[in-house]
């Protein structure tokens, strides 16, 4: 595929990194992924080698990914209770960039505690002292 695959990676780096903040550039993603998927396949160079169809296969599942992204990303097994009739969850939706600051949180308070406990098991060097001044 030659050029191309490097323009695809750059344009998927750019969504991806918008999707961050919105599920939305997660569906369009999904979607431009299924575009390549099915150009893979027309080209005759699947994803697998050593799978023919493997191009197919993922063009016919990706397209499914975007619907759930441009749903919110909901959580499936509270969606399908839901569906059925049984109880039902309010709790709020994290977009993708609120799991990673909260992630991002976690790891800076973790750190400061690993400070704090370095620093109280090894105090630094010793003061210096001045003999006879």
């Amino acid at each position: 595929m030659g050029p191309w695959e490097l323009v695809f990676c750059a344009a998927a780096t750019f969504v991806a990194y918008r999707g961050l903040g919105a599920w939305t550039f997660i569906g369009i993603g999904w979607l431009m992924h299924t575009g390549w998927d099915i150009v893979h396949h027309l080209k005759g160079h699947p994803i697998l080698p050593f799978e023919p169809h493997s191009s197919f296969g993922c063009a016919i599942c990706d397209p499914v990914i975007a619907i759930w992204a441009f749903t919110g990303g909901r959580p499936l097994l509270t969606e399908l209770r839901t569906w059925l009739g049984r109880r039902r969850s309010d709790r709020p939706v994290a977009s993708p960039r609120h799991v990673i600051l909260a992630c991002n949180e976690r790891s800076d308070r973790a750190a400061r505690i690993a400070d704090r406990t370095t620093r109280q098991t090894h105090p630094g060097p010793p003061a210096l002292t001045t003999f006879g001044s």
